[in-house]
């Protein structure tokens, strides 16, 4: 199973640990706005850094998305993933207020991922 995460930071530094433990799981890209952050996990991983998560999505073609980035950004990697069809785990929260956690609820729920 090829997997990708979105956010290099803290969270997904620790997700990628555990991810990199599981048997049958390949971390093929890792995404974050600061290149050196993505370079530095992707080189840790042995996956590809990118800074532009569409690009990840294009050329990865990844089975599973984590989605590590800032809560702030949430949404719209979730919205990405939904634009790829690929199934995610999304660390929390959804989304910065109620109204749009709501939208993106509703989004994934019509989606058939």
């Amino acid at each position: 199973m090829n997997v990708c995460i979105i956010g290099a930071g803290r969270m997904g530094k620790a997700h990628a640990g555990r991810l990199a433990r599981i048997e049958g799981v390949r971390i093929a890209g890792v995404c974050d706005v600061v290149p050196e952050n993505a370079r530095a996990l992707a080189e840790a991983t042995g996956a590809r850094a990118y800074t532009d998560p569409e690009e990840m999505f294009g050329r990865e073609r990844p089975d599973a998305v984590w989605i590590c980035s800032p809560a702030n950004r949430h949404s719209e990697h979730v919205r990405l993933s939904l634009k790829y069809k690929v199934p995610f785990f999304l660390e929390k929260p959804v989304a910065v207020d109620l109204e749009e956690a709501r939208a993106v609820r509703d989004e994934v729920a019509g989606s058939g991922v």
